[in-house]
């Protein structure tokens, strides 16, 4: 598994190339926060351009669902989010993903959480320290 991880940080350094590549913020987890009284269903995540996906399909009111990652660099610039809020049709949204030009407060070696939380109409993206609550003040 260390010769993985190894060809995938040297595969993204020259790619991305160095400048480019400490840009991105160290994240070790993506959340995903129901913030309503109803079922949200469908829920579908991509980045853009690097075609990175996650799906679930129910999350209950007011849950969470976690998904664990290896701690990385997030190189994605954009997402599209899908989801179903209770009966009603499928939403989309493309959001800008933060980065640590965006974050000044950040220091480009704190692990960070991506939290993507969804409400009835809407889906904001924002990033929180590793172990602090995901939910929006």
């Amino acid at each position: 598994m260390k010769h993985v991880l190894v060809i995938s940080l040297t595969i993204g350094l020259l790619l991305g190339g160095c400048a480019l590549f400490s840009q991105h913020i160290l994240v070790n987890k993506a959340l995903v926060v129901n913030e309503t009284g109803e079922r949200i269903t469908d829920i579908r995540i991509v980045h853009r351009p690097t075609n990175k996906y996650a799906a679930v399909n129910l999350i209950l009111p007011h849950e969470v669902f976690s998904l664990g990652v290896f701690e990385q660099r997030m190189l994605g610039s954009e997402a599209d989010v899908s989801w179903r809020y209770g009966d009603g049709p499928l939403r989309h949204r493309r959001l800008t993903l933060p980065t640590l030009a965006s974050l000044p407060h950040v220091d480009a070696d704190e692990v960070m959480v991506l939290v993507y939380s969804i409400t009835a109409a809407d889906v904001v993206v924002h990033m929180v320290p590793a172990g602090q609550s995901p939910h929006l003040e």
